[in-house]
């Protein structure tokens, strides 16, 4: 993993310079190079229209290949990779309801996804991605559940799921519990014995075995490690865990504020797992800071992280901009500010030298995806109407 240093990411802001004033002889010259280049483009695009979705690889170095789901303008998106030598896209599933989320195993063989049927249930299904071998997981859609959410131990031998009951004879119609499937048995069982406790966003650590879950009965996270076979409750108000670091020591997860602004919005607190520090650490600043961060994406050395926020003061956005947070200092530093955007799903390749991300662009109310290169701080849509990217590799 090649070392990153603040002085190789490049901040993307948008252009709000006065532009160059041109003398007349400058835009004869100028309207001539139009034409002759209008001509060109003119072609290219009668070739090319109606071709809105069509992918484009990186320039330079290649980024990793990426899974998604699309089109994200319809109900029934499908799980598509994109190789980062390929003009397009292959579909993994042809699903006529659609794939409704999808996670992919540490060893990067397996894909997991939630296969949603013509009632709306949705059962839980894994793809290679070498062999284009399939196996069912799940048989939630025979009682009436709902089955979403998969996400892989480190190991990946077993898969943790949440199962929404949904037939009124079970006497828990509409209440969450997370499940736990052995993935070569295909054998499933309850996380918690007590069906009192409900919980639902099951989040692996990417080592070791404590699993996040947001707990139902009373609002917070609980992380449940199966070697010592403690529980670490976190109190809060939000309904998903948050991202666990590299090593596996410290979750960054939301936190209900209000106070900067009339209502209410989230800050990012760190809790560090060994218990020494459940409460965390407030990673938005202090509680009057007038910053909403939705999510966060350390890099793969965990020096740093990916953050979407806005401000709320007079830098404010209608969405969120990506920033990058010190984990050493916590300074924050912007990287991608562009108003026009909406930025979310933010992951790093292994490496750490591509930030992916979905964006949703205001104008066209439409969500693509793009890449961003720290190297050269280059900024590239690679494929719209597709949503909830991630790396593999």
């Amino acid at each position: 993993m090649s070392d990153m240093t603040t002085g190789e990411i490049s901040p993307i802001e948008t252009n709000t310079t006065t532009p160059r004033r041109f003398p007349v002889q400058d835009w004869l010259w100028v309207l001539v190079a139009v034409v002759l280049v209008g001509g060109i483009l003119l072609g290219f695009w009668l070739t090319r229209q109606g071709d809105d979705s069509a992918p484009s690889a990186p320039t330079g170095t290649h980024a990793p290949d990426i899974l998604f789901l699309a089109p994200a303008s319809a109900a029934n998106a499908n799980l598509y990779r994109l190789a980062a030598n390929a003009d397009t896209p292959q579909q993994l599933t042809s699903l006529s309801h659609g794939v409704f989320d999808y996670a992919l195993s540490h060893n990067q063989q397996w894909v997991a996804y939630s296969a949603v049927n013509e009632d709306g249930l949705a059962d839980i299904w894994a793809l290679n991605l070498a062999t284009n071998q399939r196996r069912q997981l799940t048989n939630c859609a025979v009682v009436e559940a709902h089955c979403t959410n998969p996400a892989w131990r480190a190991d990946d031998a077993q898969l943790a799921y949440t199962r929404r009951e949904l037939s009124e004879s079970s006497g828990w119609s509409h209440t969450d519990r997370v499940w736990l499937v052995d993935f070569a048995s295909g054998q499933s069982s309850l996380l918690f014995d007590d069906l009192e406790i409900q919980t639902y966003g099951p989040k692996w650590s990417p080592v070791g075995e404590q699993l996040g879950v947001v707990l139902v009965n009373q609002p917070g996270i609980v992380v449940y490690d199966f070697t010592t076979e403690t529980s670490l409750y976190i109190p809060g108000q939000e309904s998903f865990v948050g991202v666990f670091s590299p090593d596996g020591s410290r979750l960054i997860y939301p936190a209900l504020r209000t106070g900067a602004i009339n209502g209410y919005y989230t800050h990012l607190q760190m809790a560090y797992l060994d218990g020494s520090n459940a409460e965390g650490i407030y990673l938005s600043g202090p509680v009057e800071t007038p910053a909403e961060d939705r999510s966060a994406a350390f890099t793969p050395d965990g020096q740093r992280v990916a953050l979407a926020r806005r401000y709320l003061d007079e830098r404010y956005t209608t969405g969120t901009q990506v920033y990058i947070l010190d984990m050493t200092t916590l300074a924050v530093e912007p990287l991608i500010v562009d108003a026009a955007y909406n930025h979310a799903s933010l992951s790093w390749s292994q490496d750490g030298d591509w930030l992916l991300m979905q964006r949703f662009q205001f104008e066209d109310q439409r969500a693509e995806i793009w890449l961003y290169h720290t190297t050269d701080g280059s900024l590239q849509r690679v494929y719209t109407d597709a949503f909830l990217p991630s790396f593999i590799g």
